[in-house]
């Protein structure tokens, strides 16, 4: 019995439209798409012809059972039947076919299994063989995707090797050590093919064997004295060997030879940047002009004018850069920082809005609300977070978070409290809003429900060493229960040694104890870490109650230059009635 014209319909739709080129994060992706597709259309259009022995009863109705679950967009019971019939039946048209549709559908560990069982079958077949090497990459299996890549390379096809090379930067050395060994498998006759040759130096200077990587490239130059790929990872092994200067000179012979590589221009704007930030503006500016609809230069030119107080210019690239689908939500976020410094807050608000998602969303939703809640515009900026929650419910927490401060700091701290506790019931234990509620509980003197939200927390996690150091530094300063605060911020410490904060909470329960001198080296190590007002103002607390009075004079000296507003450490010293001699900035002092 023959089978034909198995046809998915809308599915076969999809995969004859995506192909091979259906992984789109893919770098394999690279290769001819068009190809791919075409090879694709003419696999899923015309008739499938199965070879004319009989399928079984069970293969035949899983295959029908395939084809009319594609048409009803049950897709995961499509791939299931076909990567069943693939395995059971090992026939070509069905495994190809499978392989097709777990591509389509992103089911990557199914497809790798069935890309290499389509490469035994036809090991001739390039689909396949590029298949099998995109997902083996996928999954770092760089060793076993290197054969397929090298059998592409002998047949034309160049972009899975280098590939691998740029896949090679994750890899371990045991395995980027395997894929050069690989390489002596390669016939003569390619090894000094270009492709070979950089994904060989690029490898070797992975491994960091760098004399061997120049001398490839040196290799692949002579070839290609016009290569742009050879002469960047030069400059780079230059970079590593004998440094920036040395690469800059080399990348300069470089551009003169290729004045308008925008490989070699931005590496040297990358160079540039923290020896000379108006070269390297040169450089980014060099290549907007010849790549202006490239919004990645012209966004990141905008960036490195803002940088140097360009105000104007800055603007005006980031304006070019809304037009950019990819790049118009950090430009917007760009652009409202801007205007805020500038003090227009309208512009600023405008922009803040555009930021619907993204790495810049909670701080866009910061910002924004409260700019609205400055403006006494309070339930403006509940109704916007409330919309962003609908918008991005894996961000939720986080914008009730936002939404919790901005009440708090407008002076509405049971509003906010009734916040986060509407949060909580939306994701229960959330640990981020415990300890949210557990901080504005401990500020408005509830120190119960403080610390019933931390116990919460460590009774889902209970060596959690942040709750438990937050635990028992909310005891010392708030009780007298200074031996079970002691208990909860040795085990944090056991669980997170040298944290600055836990040495500090140790040092300040070990003082509150009266243990002064056993209090003194966990404060000192914490400020050497972590030199914050409140560390100093502890420090400084216990040197002076040690009668070490000008060194803890220095101490609280040194941290007002940095700090000069701090109240905590300004109120330790009224409080300690320090005298006024010693209040005026003293000579640094090392701590012993």
């Amino acid at each position: 019995m023959s089978i034909k014209h198995l046809h998915f319909s809308a599915l076969l739709l999809g995969i004859t439209l995506g192909g091979c080129s259906s992984v789109p994060t893919s770098p394999i992706a690279n290769t001819d798409k068009e190809d791919s597709s075409k090879s694709i259309q003419q696999t899923t259009d015309k008739p499938v012809e199965y070879p004319t022995r009989p399928f079984e009863a069970e293969t035949l109705f899983d295959l029908l059972v395939a084809e009319v679950a594609g048409s009803r967009n049950e897709f995961s019971v499509a791939l299931e039947k076909y990567t069943k019939q693939a395995f059971h039946t090992r026939d070509l048209n069905v495994v190809a076919r499978a392989t097709r549709i777990s591509s389509y559908l992103n089911a990557n560990a199914n497809a790798l299994k069935l890309s290499q069982l389509w490469v035994e079958l036809d090991p001739e077949d390039l689909e396949a063989r590029r298949l099998a090497a995109h997902y083996l990459t996928e999954f770092h299996q760089l060793p076993a995707a290197l054969p397929h890549a090298i059998y592409m390379l002998e047949h034309g096809e160049t972009d899975t090797l280098r590939t691998i090379a740029g896949y090679a930067a994750l890899a371990n050395n045991e395995q980027r050590q395997l894929l050069l060994d690989q390489y002596s498998t390669i016939n003569e006759e390619w090894r000094e093919h270009p492709d070979v040759l950089l994904t060989y130096a690029t490898l070797l200077n992975q491994q960091g064997e760098y004399d061997p990587a120049q001398q490839t490239t040196n290799r692949l130059i002579e070839l290609e004295p016009l290569n742009e790929s050879a002469r960047l990872l030069s400059c780079q092994i230059i970079e590593k060997q004998q440094g920036t200067d040395a690469a800059l000179a080399s990348l300069e012979k470089s551009l003169e030879l290729l004045p308008n590589s925008k490989l070699l221009l931005l590496h040297s704007a990358k160079l540039w940047t923290d020896k000379d930030i108006n070269r390297s503006r040169q450089q980014l500016s060099k290549l907007v002009t010849l790549f202006p609809d490239d919004h990645q230069l012209v966004y990141s030119l905008a960036l490195i004018s803002l940088q140097m107080g360009l105000e104007q210019d800055g603007e005006i690239l980031l304006r070019r850069v809304l037009e950019s689908p990819q790049l118009a939500t950090p430009a917007h976020f760009q652009l409202a920082k801007l205007n805020e410094r500038q003090g227009d807050t309208e512009q600023a608000i405008l922009h803040y809005r555009n930021v619907r998602s993204g790495q810049y969303l909670i701080t866009s939703a910061s910002r924004l609300s409260r700019l609205l809640a400055l403006e006494n515009r309070m339930e403006e900026a509940r109704i916007y977070l409330g919309e962003l929650r609908n918008e991005n419910p894996r961000e939720s927490g986080y914008l009730f978070q936002v939404e919790a401060e901005m009440l708090e700091n407008n002076g509405q701290p049971q509003n906010a409290f009734t916040v986060l506790s509407q949060a909580l019931v939306q994701f229960p234990n959330a640990e981020p809003l415990l300890y949210a509620r557990s901080l504005l509980s401990e500020r408005t003197g509830n120190m119960a429900a403080a610390e019933q939200d931390l116990r919460t927390i460590l009774k889902n996690t209970p060596d959690n060493p942040t709750a438990l150091n937050a635990l028992g530094y909310s005891l010392t300063i708030n009780t007298n229960r200074y031996e079970e605060a002691h208990q909860l911020i040795s085990r944090a410490l056991e669980l997170k040694p040298d944290d600055p904060a836990t040495l500090d909470s140790l040092g300040w329960v070990l003082f509150k104890m009266g243990k002064h001198n056993q209090a003194l080296p966990y404060l000192q190590k914490a400020f050497e870490k972590f030199p914050d007002p409140e560390v100093a103002a502890h420090l400084g607390e216990v040197l002076w109650a040690l009668n070490r009075r000008e060194e803890a004079a220095s101490v609280w000296q040194q941290s007002l230059k940095d700090n000069p507003d701090s109240d905590i450490i300004i109120s330790t010293m009224e409080r300690l009635e320090v005298p006024e001699q010693l209040q005026a900035p003293q000579p640094t002092t090392t701590v012993k």
